[in-house]
């Protein structure tokens, strides 16, 4: 509803990045968004036909709005991801119940499935990842493998089974370092899946759709896993500085452990300011960055992955050296795209 309220704030909406805020008769936010450009996302949502399907719903109940500026579009996000856990407003959906994301678990006893999903973190399980569905089907795919073989090089062998095979102790713990591998090993993951995509393929040339079908899925099941494993660890092995020019000057981030624990605004790109900007985030304990759980981290580690992957690689830089080379005055870091970096490649 386009009231006198909301039609006053959306002429003083900026053409800048930031978070909005829908708000109901009682005053109560009800959605929270974010945009590269306020003006026109926010002014979209009052129109008499909104192009969203979300949009239409919310329409009838929104009595207000509010919005922030941010500098930058990386804010924006990671502003409105925090808001949406702290708030959870009710047409939000994603990012807002992070205690459910899931764990995929090793079994440790042979009575029972290798493979579960769990709320839980131990020691024998990898994650978080969003999405219970798509662990729940990986594991009803994976029953049927069983036991898997190791191959040639990094290679994972397998025959499918009718039902389930029973497995003798040997075995069992024989496909559990195998499944260890999987999940530990992005090229043992890559090379599995290629396995089952064989499989695939073979399957559908004797015209056994069905079984197509499922390799198919599982290997669709795997590639999910694969990224909510695997994506992020070039991301998190080293800290980086992320550099966003500005319409005047520019906005530093430092990222650690694929989080964004420091920034500041600077008039210039210079070694100088990104020195600064390290000793900064060396001397600022307790980071909000820092604090989060670890599910929680999945969603901004996925922001900031995202802004990254979509990034110029002149603009990200890997720290390279210690603290105590910073006390010497010595250069701490290295561009991403220069000769000496150890990754050199873009972000997948």
């Amino acid at each position: 509803m386009l009231t006198d309220i909301i039609q006053k704030k959306l002429k003083q909406l900026p053409d800048a990045p930031g978070i909005y805020k829908m708000l109901d008769a009682e005053g109560r936010i009800i959605y929270i968004g974010k945009s590269k450009c306020l003006k026109k996302r926010v002014s979209s949502y009052f129109v008499p036909e909104p192009k969203w399907e979300k949009a239409k719903k919310m329409s009838p109940f929104i009595r207000d709005m509010d919005y922030t500026v941010t500098d930058t579009h990386l804010e924006a996000m990671l502003l409105e991801c925090r808001l949406i856990k702290q708030i959870r407003p009710y047409f939000n959906v994603i990012m807002k119940s992070d205690e459910k994301y899931v764990y995929l678990e090793l079994g440790t006893d042979r009575r029972k499935s290798p493979l579960a999903v769990s709320y839980t973190k131990t020691e024998n399980s990898y994650g978080p990842v969003r999405s219970r569905r798509s662990l729940e089907e990986l594991v009803d795919g994976m029953q049927n493998l069983y036991p898997l073989e190791e191959g040639e090089g990094e290679g994972i062998d397998f025959s499918y089974h009718l039902f389930p095979e029973i497995l003798s102790e040997e075995r069992f713990l024989s496909n559990r370092r195998i499944l260890q591998k999987i999940c530990e090993n992005p090229s043992v993951m890559q090379a599995f899946l290629r396995t089952v995509e064989t499989h695939m393929q073979n399957a559908a040339e004797k015209q056994k759709f069905e079984m197509a079908v499922r390799y198919r899925d599982l290997a669709e099941k795997l590639r999910y896993l694969d990224k909510g494993l695997h994506a992020y660890r070039e991301l998190t092995s080293r800290d980086i500085i992320y550099t966003v020019a500005l319409e005047e000057g520019y906005k530093l981030f430092y990222i650690r452990n694929g989080l964004v624990i420091h920034s500041r605004k600077t008039t210039e790109n210079s070694r100088r300011q990104k020195n600064r900007l390290i000793k900064e985030t060396e001397n600022t304990a307790d980071s909000p960055g820092q604090q989060v759980s670890e599910k929680e981290s999945l969603d901004y580690r996925s922001i900031v992955y995202t802004e990254l992957s979509e990034a110029d690689e002149k603009a990200i830089t890997y720290i390279g050296k210690s603290t105590a080379d910073i006390n010497r005055n010595e250069e701490p870091y290295e561009h991403k795209h220069g000769p000496e970096s150890e990754n050199s490649k873009r972000y997948p």
